[in-house]
């Protein structure tokens, strides 16, 4: 084989993957636009969720601005621990600052509402019917729960520790807001 032969051949093997190299180099802003639409791969053996997530703590995001600027907040701290922890487990995290949501509205249902009830949506709904809280708790508090659910049931993709703090600082502030209420609801009974 000469020089010339095996310059053709190689122009031939390698045609079509500079090709689409450069295809890719020149539609890149199209591809990437693309690939942020792409909401969820299925491949054999699974799928993968990529905005589910994002969309839940967005609204949560969204609702708990409007609740922090129309309530006083406790500055409590209590999510000290939970966001250390999100450098290490992003979802364990989450669902730990979740479940110290979960604890309060328990405390409420029992100290201000007289009930024994273990479903925190219904709690929270009744807590909402009773003027207890607003329909802007009541959102932030369902769009962290959809986020959360959205956590546990994907276990195939992990939840940055930014997404994990973003979270918690939501679950914050609505525990903190949660908690005030818990605290001028127990006044009010004595």
């Amino acid at each position: 084989m000469d020089w010339l032969q095996f310059i053709d051949s190689m122009t031939g093997r390698l045609a079509w993957p500079v090709a689409v190299l450069v295809l890719v180099v020149l539609l890149r802003r199209q591809i990437i636009a693309l690939a942020e639409r792409i909401q969820e791969v299925t491949f054999p053996g699974g799928s993968a969720k990529f905005k589910e997530f994002e969309k839940e703590l967005s609204r949560a995001t969204d609702h708990a601005v409007k609740v922090m600027q129309n309530h006083q907040l406790s500055k409590t701290g209590a999510f000290d621990s939970e966001l250390q922890f999100a450098k290490k487990s992003p979802s364990s995290a989450i669902s730990l600052a979740y479940h110290e949501i979960e604890k309060i509205i328990q405390r409420m249902a029992v100290e201000i509402l007289r009930i024994e009830e273990t479903n925190n949506v219904v709690l929270a709904q009744r807590l909402l019917k009773n003027d207890y809280i607003d329909l802007d708790i009541y959102e932030t508090f369902d769009g962290l729960r959809r986020a959360r659910n959205e956590v546990i049931s994907n276990d195939r993709q992990e939840p940055t520790e930014s997404q994990a703090i973003v979270f918690i600082q939501q679950a914050q502030i609505l525990f903190d807001t949660l908690f005030t209420i818990w605290q001028k609801g127990r006044k009010k009974d004595k």
